[in-house]
């Protein structure tokens, strides 16, 4: 029984000290630059025309730019003014679609006074709608920054309310089916939505994981990573690389503290390397794609 105990007190000790000589994960938060190229700083907003050149209702393009104009005004770095200068103007162009496919359908249904099932045929609707908004960003001088087409569509088949609050109704119920006027509203409002969040700078935080590296030099590279010591382990990955300089592990370790002490330049240089090292590096790949956003949006 004591060999036992023994045996299995040894093995948690070379478990233990196998887990406190995992590598370290880095914890990264960035701040990355909007999806389209607005230029930092830019923070007074026009609104241009937002027209409606294909389907119904011209209301629907004023309704859009007001919805853009009060997603925009709601935190973020932009204020939609009415007149004076601006950095930027953005307008849109909408085409709507909707179309109603009215047919019957056959279903069976409980006759109180006949004390049976009776058969009987009942309207059928199915709703579809699309719109398609193309949004224009241009500078305040009219130069033309960046274009970015929003689709959205609706399928009353898809729609959870039509089958009522427990799920239960018929999805093709003509009753149950929103108005297409409602349906178009709120495509509109999802286009909105999704294109003033391309204007947004966004937060990130990554979890990287550094890799096992053999030698003495990447130990105490990884040591220092865990105690947050960025620049000492940048140095100590820089020194195992001259015994190893084509290692992907170190380039990629170097790129990922370097990346951490927010160096971008020089941590894109460093994936790149490690990107070229290996014939396929998908977490190299990734941080040099990090880095060059990092860059683009400094801080």
């Amino acid at each position: 029984m004591s060999r036992i105990l023994a045996g299995a007190a040894a093995v948690a000790a070379l478990l233990l000290a196998a887990g406190g000589c995992a590598p370290p994960v880095l914890t990264v938060r960035h701040t990355f630059g909007p999806d389209l190229p607005i230029p930092r700083g830019a923070a007074r907003v026009a609104l241009a025309d937002f027209t409606v050149t294909d389907g119904p209702a011209d209301e629907y393009g004023p309704l859009l730019g007001q919805a853009v104009a009060e997603r925009l005004q709601v935190g973020g770095p932009y204020t939609v003014v009415a007149e004076g200068p601006a950095d930027l103007a953005v307008g849109a162009e909408v085409s709507i679609a909707a179309q109603d496919i009215e047919t019957t359908r056959t279903v069976r249904r409980w006759k109180p006074e006949a004390r049976c099932m009776e058969t009987i045929e009942v309207p059928a609707l199915v709703r579809t709608a699309s719109v398609r908004a193309t949004f224009e960003v241009r500078q305040a001088d009219g130069e033309r920054l960046a274009a970015a087409e929003v689709p959205a569509t609706y399928r009353s088949t898809q729609d959870p309310r039509t089958r009522g609050p427990l799920g239960l109704d018929r999805g093709d119920d003509p009753a149950n089916i929103p108005p297409a006027d409602t349906i178009v509203r709120e495509l509109l409002a999802s286009c909105a939505d999704r294109f003033v969040e391309m204007l947004r700078p966004r937060e990130a935080t990554v979890r990287i994981s550094l890799r096992p590296a053999p030698g003495a030099d990447a130990a105490k590279g990884l040591e220092a990573a865990r105690r947050g010591k960025y620049e000492a382990a940048a140095e100590h990955f820089r020194e195992a690389l001259r015994s190893a300089p084509a290692s992907a592990d170190l380039l990629f370790n170097l790129g990922a503290v370097l990346e951490a002490d927010g160096r971008f330049p020089d941590a894109l240089a460093a994936y790149e390397q490690a990107v070229h090292a290996a014939e396929e590096d998908v977490a190299a790949a990734e941080g040099a794609a990090r880095a060059r956003r990092a860059l683009a949006w400094p801080r």
